[in-house]
Formats: C-alpha cells, structure tokens, sequence
C-alpha cells in the first residue's frame, strides 16, 4: 500500500523533535508520537533528459539503519548540526511544480521552534549539488511554489498492511519451495510463526506503520539468503522501504565462510546491531520460535549451546523490543537441555531383535543422522525401499550407561544399508549413480566411525 506524501507529513505536525540525522540521499527526523517513536524519512529523487528534469520526495516512517549500501557506496548516519536547534514542529506543508516538458518539483516547507521558543523557516529542497544527491536545507526560506492541499492525509489506522504481508509471504514461501523444519513441517510453518511473533508484538511494543511492516518482511524473508538461491531486491520484490528490508535480511543471514559457529553469531550480532529496531527485533523472534523443543536427536551438549547463544542474543538486543525480549528470555529459562542419551537407535525389524546405532559423543554424529534422514525418506519416495521397518521420524532413543547392554541385540553398520541398495542395483558402477545416493553414502562413509 503506497501512502501519500502529505500523510506522513500531517503525522509528525505538533510534535517534539528527539534527532535529525543525515545518511546519503536520506535525513531522518525522529519524533514521538503518543509514545511511540516514530520517523520521518526524506529521500530526494532527481531525474532528467533532454525533454526536461525534475524532483520528488520519497518519504517513509521507517527508521534507517546506522549504515546504508548503494551499490559499493556506503554511507554512516551521522547528526545534522544544520538542524540541530529543531526542537518542536510547528507546520509542515508539500510544495509542486508542474513541469511543461518532463516532471515535477517538489519542495517540503517546514516551520518549527528551537530550544528556546524561536520560530524558523526551513526548505527542503533539491539544487543538484548536494552530496550524495541528498535534499538541500536552506534556513529561513518558503517556498515559491505551488502549495498541495495535504489537510484530509493521513496515515492508515492498521498496524501493518496486509497486502504487503501477503505479497512478501508468497514471494518468500516460492523461495523455500519444499524445504522443511527439523521437525518434518513445511518451512512456512517456521516463517510464518517469526513473523506472527513481530504482529503478536505490535499491542504490547508498538512500531510505526512503515517500520512494522519492514519487520514482518524481514521476519518472512530472514532464511531467504541464507537457505535458498533467491535474490532479493527492488527488482524481484515491489514493496516499499526494499533497500533497508533487503540489508535488514542481510544482516541476519549468517556468514557461513567463517571459521566456527561462535564467530559467525558474533559476526552476524554485530551486523544486527547496525540495522533499526525493527529489524533487531526480528532476530529475538526467531529465536523465541527456534527454542521450542528441540529436536529429539540433539544432545544435551548441542542444546546446552544453542540456550547459550539464545542468551548472547537476549544481551546484545533486549533493547530493541522489551516485550520480544521478555518473551525471549522466558523461553531461555524453560529450555530443557537435561536429555544426556548417548546413542540413537533404529529398529530395522519387527521384533527389534536387529538395530543401527550412531554414537552421538562422536562430532561427526549429526552429519551422519541428517545424511541417514535423506537417505531414508529419499529411496523409500524414489524406489520403494524401506531401509528400517520403522518411519525414520519415530526412531527410538535410549539411554544406555555402556555398550554391554546391547549385546543381547545383532547391531548392523553401513554395509547393511549398502546390500539393501543393492538389492536394486542403486550403488553398481556399471551404471550411471543417483546423485542423492552418491551424496549421502558419501557422508556415511566419512563418518562411518559413528555407526556402533
């Protein structure tokens, strides 16, 4: 949904000036407004041939991040001592000229106080000289131009836009395709249940309309670089505030080319901090909807690390969103990490007299459990082989103080999945070999030190 100029101006009227940066093409006013911080956002567009040039004003109420990427450019959001005095807005009006060749000119006039009750003029205005093309400041100046009856503009009463919420949801649920959970659910099922985190937010912790919506884009797109070969940006995905949405996503997608895990949270934490509120915000959900229980095959050793880093993640950004952080933290203090079973069992027969058992102190385990996975519903779905009686999702687990125990059972390895193969030829060189296969075997016989 496309909000007119004159709305978000009309918004900010009246009201208490708290900072006024500069970024780039950008400057930044932000105010509050029955409690809620809020921002007006002035982007200056100039265009031009040889029919004519004009100018036009881009505004939002999404607050921008610390930095901004244009290309190879980046820009740092700095304070604008030429506005520094700004204190209380007073009057607010949209100025445009219709050109006979080309476009328009705009002009925004704003009159407010300073510290100490003064009145001023100031115009926005766009000259062509300015840095970075950003909107020219001139002091005690009004424009000449034509003034837009902006009176009957405002801003919609809905928390977020719907339209967008939908839009953004195909586009990402398309990216996803058929990926699934560690549970086995549709990846729009965790997606979905980031982004109904940030809308649950909304009564508790209010957002501007535009930097709610931002939020609910991140929220549905954060796993899109990461997890898919999707691109994002203006070109595949018409919504507004895109550039900020697309290095919000960005900031949340980790950077797997570090060394460790540690170094990539910390990195990705880092970048985090960099972006609005919003967007922040978006990262404590995720995790507040990740720390549901964990999957059944995960040590107490790899959840114990995961409450960890849900901790690192509640200090670095409680501040964003107090009642996603409350949120956050109660789950962090409910997460069971006590399972401490060392061995994972499968049944691969009815009377379970015949077992395959993965070691899981072993740290090649969870490479070789997620290999088995795919290999498991992959040949049943491509060939009808069932490689264990049970359905893989309802494998058994046990706690076993040593090994002993497990005499009374036939343990099989990885040459019984390799015969089960090839009882329908599926590993013979003398043929050309399923990719899946390859893969996964592959694993399977790099870690075979898991298999007991």
């Amino acid at each position: 949904m496309k909000i007119d100029n004159c709305a978000y101006l009309n918004d900010i009227k009246g009201c208490s000036i708290t900072a006024v940066y500069r970024c780039g093409d950008s400057i930044e006013l932000q105010y509050k407004k029955d409690g809620i911080p809020r921002y007006l956002t002035i982007k200056a567009h100039v265009y031009g041939g040889s029919m004519g040039h004009g100018s036009f004003f881009e505004l939002s109420n999404a607050q921008m991040p610390q930095q901004l990427f244009k290309g190879e450019l980046a820009c740092t959001k700095q304070p604008l001592d030429k506005l520094n005095d700004m204190v209380y807005i007073e009057e607010v009006s949209l100025h445009r000229q219709r050109a006979n060749g080309y476009g328009d000119m705009e002009e925004i006039g704003i009159v407010y106080h300073d510290k100490n009750g003064k009145r001023h003029h100031c115009l926005f205005s766009f000259d062509g000289d300015e840095e970075c093309f950003a909107p020219s400041i001139e002091k005690e100046q009004e424009s000449t131009l034509p003034q837009v009856d902006c009176s009957s503009a405002a801003m919609p009463n809905d928390a977020f836009s719907m339209s967008q919420y939908k839009k953004v949801l195909s586009f990402a649920l398309k990216a996803h395709g058929e990926q699934k959970t560690p549970q086995g659910l549709p990846y729009a099922f965790h997606i979905v249940s980031v982004a109904q985190e940030i809308i649950a937010s909304l009564s508790h912790y209010r957002l501007s309309y535009d930097d709610a919506n931002v939020a609910i884009a991140c929220a549905l797109l954060h796993d899109v670089l990461e997890d898919t070969d999707t691109t994002i940006g203006a070109n595949t995905l018409d919504v507004p505030n895109i550039d900020i949405i697309l290095q919000g996503v960005q900031a949340l997608t980790k950077d797997t080319s570090l060394p460790t895990k540690e170094v990539q949270m910390k990195d990705s934490l880092m970048r985090i901090k960099l972006q609005p509120k919003s967007v922040q915000a978006v990262k404590l959900a995720d995790r507040i909807t990740n720390l549901d229980p964990a999957p059944d095959y995960w040590n107490r050793s790899k959840r114990e690390s995961y409450k960890q880093e849900a901790k690192e993640i509640y200090e670095s950004l409680k501040e964003a969103n107090p009642y996603l952080a409350q949120r956050l933290l109660y789950k962090i203090t409910n997460y069971q990490v006590e399972k401490d079973d060392n061995y994972l069992i499968f049944f691969n027969s009815q009377d379970a007299k015949i077992k395959l058992i993965l070691d899981k102190n072993r740290p090649e385990y969870l490479q070789t459990f997620k290999a088995l996975k795919v290999l498991f519903e992959y040949v049943k779905k491509q060939y009808g082989i069932t490689l264990f009686q049970n359905d893989f999702t309802d494998a058994i687990y046990q706690n076993f103080s040593s090994l002993p125990v497990l005499d009374d059972y036939e343990r099989v390895d990885i040459s019984y999945i390799v015969n089960r193969l090839n009882e329908q030829r599926l590993l013979d060189l003398n043929q050309a070999v399923d990719t899946v296969i390859e893969s996964c075997m592959r694993t399977l016989f790099e870690n075979e030190v898991c298999f007991v």
